[in-house]
């Protein structure tokens, strides 16, 4: 048999749906884990921050802040018709720690973060310009993990 691991993920009851305008970092709700933070994106919406990701700079459209007390798992979800942007968790000083890079109808990723506080940027697609809004959805919990060797 094959090694795997398995992610129990519990869905959390607080789902925070974005609220407009949510691209400017000083003004940011705190959300508190565990959470599930739901939005929209697509080329051409409002964005103001630049923030720099594997020597690039993306345009990012939607910013989450979140804090997490323990070990936690984030599992990043995208979905839709032709979906085309990438979901990044930043630390609190923005350094990237996870980025999803989304081409498919739907896609997600997986990645466990320690206590402190994070940023959750969605970047559209800008070089689809005619790219269709796409649904993200970023479960922020504790999660379990087992381990098969």
């Amino acid at each position: 048999q094959s090694p795997y691991t398995l992610h129990i993920i519990p869905i959390p009851d607080q789902v925070v749906p974005e609220v407009e305008p949510n691209e400017d970092i000083d003004n940011l709700p705190l959300q508190v884990a565990p959470v599930t933070l739901t939005g929209d994106v697509a080329p051409g919406d409002e964005s103001s921050s630049m923030i720099p990701s594997d020597s690039t700079t993306e345009l990012i459209e939607d910013l989450h802040a979140v804090v997490v007390t323990e070990t936690t798992g984030v599992f990043l979800e995208a979905g839709g018709h032709d979906t085309q942007f990438d979901l990044y968790i930043f630390d609190e000083n923005l350094m990237l720690v996870a980025r999803s890079n989304f081409a498919d109808t739907f896609a997600s990723d997986f990645v466990m973060i320690g206590p402190g506080r994070y940023y959750v940027g969605v970047s559209a697609a800008d070089d689809v310009p005619d790219a269709p809004r796409g649904t993200y959805r970023v479960h922020i919990v504790p999660t379990t993990t087992a381990n098969r060797r």
